[in-house]
Protein backbone atom coordinates (compact mmCIF):
# COMPACT_ATOMS: atom_id res chain seq x y z
CA UNK A 1 0.00 0.00 0.00
CA UNK A 2 2.57 2.44 0.69
CA UNK A 3 4.31 1.56 -2.46
CA UNK A 4 0.95 2.49 -3.83
CA UNK A 5 0.78 6.17 -2.48
CA UNK A 6 4.43 6.46 -3.33
CA UNK A 7 3.56 5.96 -6.77
CA UNK A 8 0.46 8.37 -6.57
CA UNK A 9 2.87 11.32 -4.94
CA UNK A 10 5.18 10.96 -7.90
CA UNK A 11 2.69 11.18 -10.62
CA UNK A 12 1.27 14.01 -8.90
CA UNK A 13 4.30 16.15 -9.00
CA UNK A 14 5.26 14.59 -12.29
CA UNK A 15 2.00 15.41 -14.29
CA UNK A 16 1.68 19.16 -12.39
CA UNK A 17 5.14 19.44 -13.89
CA UNK A 18 3.85 18.58 -17.53
CA UNK A 19 0.78 20.69 -17.13
CA UNK A 20 2.99 23.87 -16.89
CA UNK A 21 4.55 22.40 -20.61
CA UNK A 22 0.98 21.55 -21.85
CA UNK A 23 -0.97 23.82 -20.74
CA UNK A 24 -4.69 21.74 -20.12
CA UNK A 25 -5.79 20.56 -16.55
CA UNK A 26 -3.34 18.06 -15.03
CA UNK A 27 -4.57 14.86 -14.18
CA UNK A 28 -4.61 14.78 -10.11
CA UNK A 29 -4.30 11.16 -8.99
CA UNK A 30 -6.69 11.46 -5.79
CA UNK A 31 -8.81 9.36 -8.27
CA UNK A 32 -6.88 6.32 -7.37
CA UNK A 33 -7.03 6.42 -4.12
CA UNK A 34 -7.95 2.50 -4.18
CA UNK A 35 -4.28 1.85 -4.57
CA UNK A 36 -4.26 0.90 -8.11
CA UNK A 37 -0.47 1.01 -8.38
CA UNK A 38 -0.93 0.03 -11.98
CA UNK A 39 -3.63 2.06 -13.16
CA UNK A 40 -1.87 5.18 -11.70
CA UNK A 41 1.63 3.87 -13.73
CA UNK A 42 -1.14 3.38 -16.87
CA UNK A 43 -2.63 6.98 -16.40
CA UNK A 44 1.16 8.67 -16.13
CA UNK A 45 2.09 6.90 -19.15
CA UNK A 46 -1.05 8.26 -21.18
CA UNK A 47 -0.82 11.54 -20.23
CA UNK A 48 2.57 12.00 -20.34
CA UNK A 49 1.86 10.80 -24.09
CA UNK A 50 -1.07 12.93 -24.26
CA UNK A 51 0.78 15.90 -23.43
CA UNK A 52 3.90 15.43 -25.65
CA UNK A 53 1.65 15.01 -28.55
CA UNK A 54 -0.66 18.01 -27.68
CA UNK A 55 2.67 20.14 -27.81
CA UNK A 56 3.63 18.69 -31.02
CA UNK A 57 0.49 19.16 -32.29
CA UNK A 58 -1.14 15.97 -32.75
CA UNK A 59 -4.11 16.66 -31.46
CA UNK A 60 -6.06 12.96 -32.31
CA UNK A 61 -3.05 11.59 -30.88
CA UNK A 62 -3.47 13.44 -27.42
CA UNK A 63 -7.11 12.97 -27.47
CA UNK A 64 -6.95 9.09 -27.97
CA UNK A 65 -4.54 9.04 -24.81
CA UNK A 66 -6.82 11.63 -22.78
CA UNK A 67 -9.40 9.28 -23.04
CA UNK A 68 -7.78 6.19 -22.46
CA UNK A 69 -6.24 7.79 -19.42
CA UNK A 70 -9.95 8.56 -18.14
CA UNK A 71 -11.02 5.31 -18.73
CA UNK A 72 -8.90 4.18 -16.32
CA UNK A 73 -9.44 6.45 -13.71
CA UNK A 74 -12.32 9.29 -14.06
CA UNK A 75 -10.63 12.78 -13.13
CA UNK A 76 -12.17 15.70 -14.14
CA UNK A 77 -9.05 17.33 -15.08
CA UNK A 78 -8.77 14.61 -17.66
CA UNK A 79 -12.39 16.33 -19.38
CA UNK A 80 -10.94 19.40 -19.55
CA UNK A 81 -7.77 18.41 -21.53
CA UNK A 82 -9.97 16.36 -24.02
CA UNK A 83 -11.92 19.20 -24.46
CA UNK A 84 -8.76 21.19 -25.50
CA UNK A 85 -8.24 18.48 -28.11
CA UNK A 86 -11.71 18.88 -29.17
CA UNK A 87 -11.55 22.68 -29.18
CA UNK A 88 -8.06 22.64 -31.48
CA UNK A 89 -9.58 20.51 -33.77
CA UNK A 90 -12.53 22.45 -34.33
CA UNK A 91 -14.95 20.07 -32.84
CA UNK A 92 -16.63 22.69 -31.38
CA UNK A 93 -20.04 20.54 -30.16
CA UNK A 94 -17.56 18.14 -28.44
CA UNK A 95 -15.59 20.54 -27.35
CA UNK A 96 -18.52 22.05 -25.55
CA UNK A 97 -19.84 19.25 -24.08
CA UNK A 98 -16.57 18.44 -22.34
CA UNK A 99 -15.98 21.69 -20.89
CA UNK A 100 -19.76 21.70 -19.63
CA UNK A 101 -18.80 18.41 -17.97
CA UNK A 102 -16.02 20.03 -16.11
CA UNK A 103 -17.72 22.98 -15.17
CA UNK A 104 -20.29 20.87 -13.65
CA UNK A 105 -18.36 18.57 -11.64
CA UNK A 106 -18.12 19.28 -8.14
CA UNK A 107 -13.80 17.85 -8.05
CA UNK A 108 -13.29 20.82 -10.74
CA UNK A 109 -10.64 23.38 -9.33
CA UNK A 110 -11.68 26.89 -9.06
CA UNK A 111 -8.62 28.59 -11.38
CA UNK A 112 -9.60 25.82 -14.37
CA UNK A 113 -13.43 25.94 -13.91
CA UNK A 114 -13.21 29.74 -14.23
CA UNK A 115 -10.63 29.28 -17.84
CA UNK A 116 -13.31 26.71 -18.71
CA UNK A 117 -16.65 29.02 -18.59
CA UNK A 118 -14.80 31.78 -20.23
CA UNK A 119 -13.48 29.17 -23.08
CA UNK A 120 -17.68 28.17 -23.49
CA UNK A 121 -18.73 31.71 -23.60
CA UNK A 122 -16.00 31.83 -27.01
CA UNK A 123 -16.84 28.61 -28.69
CA UNK A 124 -20.87 29.42 -27.74
CA UNK A 125 -20.21 32.76 -29.73
CA UNK A 126 -18.43 31.70 -32.27
CA UNK A 127 -21.15 28.68 -33.19
CA UNK A 128 -23.86 30.97 -32.62
CA UNK A 129 -22.29 33.53 -35.26
CA UNK A 130 -21.37 30.62 -37.74
CA UNK A 131 -25.15 29.55 -37.71
CA UNK A 132 -25.90 33.04 -38.63
CA UNK A 133 -24.00 33.49 -41.52
CA UNK A 134 -25.17 30.42 -42.74
CA UNK A 135 -28.40 31.54 -42.59
CA UNK A 136 -27.99 34.94 -44.14
CA UNK A 137 -25.75 33.12 -47.17
CA UNK A 138 -28.18 31.67 -49.79
CA UNK A 139 -26.40 28.45 -51.36
CA UNK A 140 -28.30 25.96 -53.79
CA UNK A 141 -25.32 23.26 -53.18
CA UNK A 142 -23.18 23.07 -50.03
CA UNK A 143 -20.31 20.63 -49.24
CA UNK A 144 -21.42 18.15 -46.47
CA UNK A 145 -19.42 19.16 -42.83
CA UNK A 146 -19.82 17.06 -39.79
CA UNK A 147 -22.08 19.04 -37.64
CA UNK A 148 -21.08 21.64 -35.32
CA UNK A 149 -17.34 21.57 -37.07
CA UNK A 150 -15.32 24.65 -37.13
CA UNK A 151 -12.01 24.30 -40.12
CA UNK A 152 -9.11 23.36 -38.19
CA UNK A 153 -7.56 25.87 -35.82
CA UNK A 154 -10.43 26.10 -33.28
CA UNK A 155 -13.40 28.05 -32.63
CA UNK A 156 -11.01 31.74 -33.42
CA UNK A 157 -10.65 30.15 -37.18
CA UNK A 158 -13.54 31.23 -39.40
CA UNK A 159 -15.84 29.46 -42.04
CA UNK A 160 -14.94 28.90 -45.27
CA UNK A 161 -17.66 27.31 -47.70
CA UNK A 162 -17.65 27.50 -51.44
CA UNK A 163 -19.91 30.05 -53.26
CA UNK A 164 -22.55 27.75 -55.01
CA UNK A 165 -23.77 28.80 -58.27
CA UNK A 166 -26.98 30.69 -58.30
CA UNK A 167 -29.76 29.98 -61.18
CA UNK A 168 -33.22 31.49 -61.82
CA UNK A 169 -35.71 29.95 -59.68
CA UNK A 170 -39.64 28.68 -61.24
CA UNK A 171 -41.00 30.98 -58.93
CA UNK A 172 -40.97 33.80 -61.53
CA UNK A 173 -42.43 31.93 -63.79
CA UNK A 174 -45.33 30.43 -61.91
CA UNK A 175 -46.37 34.14 -61.25
CA UNK A 176 -45.74 35.21 -64.48
CA UNK A 177 -48.14 32.87 -65.87
CA UNK A 178 -50.97 32.91 -63.21
CA UNK A 179 -50.67 36.60 -63.79
CA UNK A 180 -51.42 35.94 -67.49
CA UNK A 181 -53.97 33.55 -66.62
CA UNK A 182 -55.67 35.81 -64.53
CA UNK A 183 -55.97 39.05 -66.62
CA UNK A 184 -57.05 37.11 -69.61
CA UNK A 185 -59.96 35.84 -67.29
CA UNK A 186 -60.68 39.35 -65.56
CA UNK A 187 -60.59 41.02 -69.52
CA UNK A 188 -63.30 37.79 -70.42
CA UNK A 189 -65.34 38.42 -67.05
CA UNK A 190 -65.30 42.45 -68.25
CA UNK A 191 -66.05 41.96 -71.79
CA UNK A 192 -69.65 39.72 -70.62
CA UNK A 193 -69.82 42.35 -67.87
CA UNK A 194 -69.98 45.22 -70.84
CA UNK A 195 -72.32 42.84 -73.49
CA UNK A 196 -75.17 42.56 -70.57
CA UNK A 197 -74.86 46.43 -69.64
CA UNK A 198 -75.40 47.02 -73.13
CA UNK A 199 -78.08 44.58 -73.45
CA UNK A 200 -79.59 46.02 -70.81
CA UNK A 201 -79.37 49.62 -71.91
CA UNK A 202 -80.98 48.71 -75.14
CA UNK A 203 -84.16 46.66 -73.28
CA UNK A 204 -84.97 49.57 -71.57
CA UNK A 205 -84.69 51.67 -74.80
CA UNK A 206 -86.98 49.74 -76.91
CA UNK A 207 -89.11 48.46 -73.82
CA UNK A 208 -88.55 44.22 -75.83
CA UNK A 209 -86.03 41.77 -75.70
CA UNK A 210 -83.87 40.66 -79.20
CA UNK A 211 -87.05 38.28 -79.61
CA UNK A 212 -89.19 40.92 -79.82
CA UNK A 213 -91.22 40.15 -76.58
CA UNK A 214 -91.90 43.14 -73.89
CA UNK A 215 -89.43 43.08 -70.89
CA UNK A 216 -90.04 43.78 -67.67
CA UNK A 217 -88.37 46.38 -65.70
CA UNK A 218 -87.34 43.62 -63.09
CA UNK A 219 -85.87 41.67 -65.60
CA UNK A 220 -83.94 44.84 -66.73
CA UNK A 221 -82.89 45.73 -63.19
CA UNK A 222 -81.44 41.57 -63.06
CA UNK A 223 -79.42 41.72 -65.93
CA UNK A 224 -77.61 45.20 -64.82
CA UNK A 225 -77.29 43.20 -61.59
CA UNK A 226 -75.13 40.91 -63.49
CA UNK A 227 -73.75 42.87 -65.24
CA UNK A 228 -71.93 45.00 -62.77
CA UNK A 229 -70.84 41.71 -60.67
CA UNK A 230 -69.23 40.40 -64.01
CA UNK A 231 -67.15 43.72 -64.24
CA UNK A 232 -66.78 43.61 -60.53
CA UNK A 233 -65.20 40.26 -61.20
CA UNK A 234 -63.22 41.09 -64.09
CA UNK A 235 -61.72 43.93 -62.47
CA UNK A 236 -60.79 41.90 -59.61
CA UNK A 237 -59.17 39.59 -61.17
CA UNK A 238 -57.07 41.87 -63.87
CA UNK A 239 -55.98 43.70 -60.41
CA UNK A 240 -54.65 40.46 -59.19
CA UNK A 241 -53.44 39.18 -62.42
CA UNK A 242 -51.13 42.44 -62.94
CA UNK A 243 -49.74 42.09 -59.42
CA UNK A 244 -49.11 38.19 -59.98
CA UNK A 245 -47.10 39.88 -63.34
CA UNK A 246 -45.56 43.00 -61.56
CA UNK A 247 -44.27 39.94 -58.64
CA UNK A 248 -42.74 37.55 -61.85
CA UNK A 249 -40.95 40.42 -63.20
CA UNK A 250 -39.89 41.82 -60.01
CA UNK A 251 -38.38 38.50 -59.31
CA UNK A 252 -36.61 38.04 -62.31
CA UNK A 253 -34.57 41.25 -61.95
CA UNK A 254 -33.52 39.94 -58.34
CA UNK A 255 -32.19 36.99 -59.85
CA UNK A 256 -30.74 38.98 -62.79
CA UNK A 257 -29.04 41.15 -59.90
CA UNK A 258 -27.85 37.61 -57.97
CA UNK A 259 -26.51 36.61 -61.05
CA UNK A 260 -24.58 39.95 -61.35
CA UNK A 261 -23.64 41.47 -57.93
CA UNK A 262 -21.10 43.58 -58.92
CA UNK A 263 -23.28 45.34 -61.22
CA UNK A 264 -26.86 46.22 -59.02
CA UNK A 265 -25.34 49.61 -57.84
CA UNK A 266 -27.74 52.01 -58.28
CA UNK A 267 -30.32 50.06 -59.71
CA UNK A 268 -33.77 50.14 -58.09
CA UNK A 269 -36.98 48.44 -58.90
CA UNK A 270 -40.02 50.10 -57.69
CA UNK A 271 -44.14 48.96 -57.88
CA UNK A 272 -47.26 50.83 -57.20
CA UNK A 273 -50.69 49.89 -56.75
CA UNK A 274 -53.12 52.42 -57.09
CA UNK A 275 -56.94 52.30 -57.44
CA UNK A 276 -58.84 54.06 -60.66
CA UNK A 277 -62.35 54.75 -62.31
CA UNK A 278 -62.08 51.49 -63.73
CA UNK A 279 -60.19 49.43 -61.35
CA UNK A 280 -56.86 48.55 -59.66
CA UNK A 281 -53.86 49.73 -62.05
CA UNK A 282 -50.44 48.60 -60.81
CA UNK A 283 -46.78 50.63 -62.13
CA UNK A 284 -43.53 49.56 -62.18
CA UNK A 285 -40.54 52.16 -63.05
CA UNK A 286 -37.18 51.19 -61.77
CA UNK A 287 -33.50 52.12 -62.85
CA UNK A 288 -30.78 49.86 -64.45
Amino acid sequence: MSRAWSSMRWLRATLLFLALLLGPATVLAEAAGSGNAQAVRDVEQLFSEGALLFNRGDYPGALERFNKAFGLIQEPNLLFNIARCHEAMGQVEAAISHYQSYVDHPQATADTRLDAEQRLVRLRRAQAETAARARATPRREAAPMASGALPQGGAEGSARTARAPTGYSPWQWVALGSGAAAVGAGVGMLVLGMKDSSQADDWKRTGRKSDNQPVKATEIEDLRDRAAQKKLIGYLAMGAGGAALATGVVLLVLDWKREKPGESEGKTVALDLFGGPTGAVVGMHGRF
